[in-house]
C-alpha cells in the first residue's frame, strides 16, 4: 500500500502508547500461530478455529515488522527535522547497533527456534539505517524494489528447493552460503521481499500518527486495498493458479512469500495500528497493561518460546495436542505475561533484553 508523507511527526511528542498496544497484539498473534505450528497435532478441528488460527499466519509478524519501521522513523525524527549531519550521524550508528544486536541475539535463539524472525528483524534494522534521511520517494522506490526481486525469485520455482517439508526444516542451514541464501531469499522471513514491511513502517513513522485525520484517511486506504487483495486472490487466482503458474503471486500466502501477501500485511498492519491508537488514546488506563506488554515484546518473543513452549515440554505436552489446547495454551501465557509486564513496569523502566539492547546501542 503506498502513502504520501505529508506530514511530521513532532520530536518532542510524548510516546505513542497506541504503537505499544499494537505490538502486544501482534506478539499475541505471533504466539498463537507458533504455539498452534508446534503444540497441535495433525488433526486439526474445529474448522473454525482453523480458519482464525490461519488468518494470522504471517500477518501478526508484518505488523511487528511495520512497527519497527515506525519506531525507526520516529526514533530519528529529531535528527531528520534538525538536517543536523552530527544528530543523522549518531541515529545511523544507534539503530545500526540495535540491529547488530538484534541479529546477534536472533543467529543464537535460531539454534533454539528455527522459525526465529528477530536475525532477519536485524538486518532489516541495520539496512533500515541506510535509509532513515533518504526521501520518501526514495523509500518507495525501495519497498517496491524488494517486492521485484522476491517476484523474480519466486518465478524461479525454487522456493522450497532446501526445505524438507515434512519436518519444516531447512538443509544446510548453517552453512555460509545456506544461511545467506535462507535469510535473502527463501527462508520464513527472506530479506526480499519482507523487507518492504520494515520500509513501508519508515514511511508511516514520518506522517502525524497523532492526527486523526491522518489515521482515518489511512485506515480508509488501508481497508479498500485489502479488501481489493483479498478479493482477486480469492476469485481470480485459484481459478489461473492451474493453467497459469505465475498466478500463484496473487494469493496472500506467507509461504512463500507473494506480493499480496506484502500488500495485505500492510493493509492489516496499518489497520492495527491505527486502530489501537485511537483505543489507546479513549481508554488508556483500560489497555495500560497490554501497553507494558508490548514494551517488554522482545522479552516476550523469547519467552514464549524458552518459557512457554518450555514448560509445556516439561509437562510432557508439547506436541499433538489439539487444536484448542493449544490456544489455550497461548491464551494462559500470554495473560501470564500481561500481568508480569504490568507489574515489572511499575518498577522497571524497561524489559531485561530492551535494557540490554538500549544499553549497547
Amino acid at each position: 500500500m503506498t502513502v504520501t508523507a505529508n506530514s511530521a511527526p513532532s520530536p518532542s511528542a510524548p510516546r505513542i502508547a497506541g504503537l505499544d498496544l499494537a505490538r502486544a497484539l501482534a506478539l499475541f498473534g505471533m504466539i498463537l500461530v507458533h504455539f498452534d505450528l508446534v503444540v497441535a497435532g495433525a488433526i486439526k478441528e474445529p474448522a473454525w478455529l482453523i480458519s482464525a488460527v490461519e488468518a494470522l499466519q504471517g500477518r501478526a509478524a508484518a505488523t511487528f515488522v511495520v512497527l519497527a519501521g515506525i519506531g525507526g522513523s520516529l526514533g530519528s525524527a529529531r535528527a531528520r527535522l534538525s538536517g543536523d549531519p552530527t544528530l543523522q550521524s549518531a541515529a545511523r550508528r544507534s539503530l545500526l547497533r540495535r540491529g547488530l544486536f538484534l541479529f546477534i541475539v536472533g543467529c543464537l535463539f535460531l539454534v533454539m527456534w528455527p522459525a526465529d524472525i528477530l536475525h532477519s528483524y536485524g538486518l532489516w534494522l541495520s539496512l533500515g539505517a541506510a535509509l532513515l534521511f533518504v526521501r520518501t520517494s526514495i523509500l518507495i522506490a525501495v519497498a517496491l524494489a524488494s517486492v521485484g526481486v522476491g517476484i523474480a525469485f519466486a518465478l524461479t520455482g525454487r522456493f522450497f528447493a532446501h526445505w524438507n517439508l515434512l519436518d519444516l526444516s531447512y538443509n544446510g542451514l548453517w552453512t555460509p552460503v545456506g544461511f545467506l541464501r535462507n535469510l535473502v531469499f527463501d527462508g520464513w522471513n527472506p530479506l526480499f521481499p519482507w523487507f518492504a514491511l520494515y520500509v513501508y513502517g519508515l514511511i508511516l513513522g514520518r506522517m502525524e500518527l497523532r492526527d486523526p485525520a491522518v489515521r482515518g484517511r489511512l485506515a480508509f486506504a488501508a481497508a479498500i486495498v485489502g479488501a481489493f487483495v483479498v478479493a482477486i486472490s480469492k476469485t481470480w487466482a485459484p481459478a489461473l493458479v492451474s493453467s497459469f503458474r505465475p498466478a500463484h503471486l496473487l494469493m496472500i500466502d506467507a509461504t512463500p512469500p507473494t506480493p499480496f501477501f506484502i500488500e495485505l500485511g500492510a493493509c492489516v498492519a496499518t489497520l492495527m495500528i491505527v486502530g489501537s491508537i485511537e483505543v489507546a488514546n479513549r481508554a488508556p488506563r483500560l489497555v495500560a497493561p497490554l501497553v507494558s506488554t508490548g514494551q517488554l515484546a522482545l522479552t516476550l518473543y523469547i519467552g514464549h518460546v524458552v518459557v512457554g513452549l518450555g514448560t509445556l515440554e516439561e509437562m510432557g505436552r508439547l506436541e499433538g495436542q489439539t487444536l484448542p489446547y493449544s490456544i489455550g495454551a497461548a491464551f494462559v501465557f500470554f495473560g501470564v505475561a500481561v500481568i508480569g509486564s504490568h507489574l515489572w513496569r511499575k518498577r522497571f523502566a524497561r524489559g531485561p533484553l530492551e535494557a540490554l539492547m538500549r544499553a549497547v546501542s
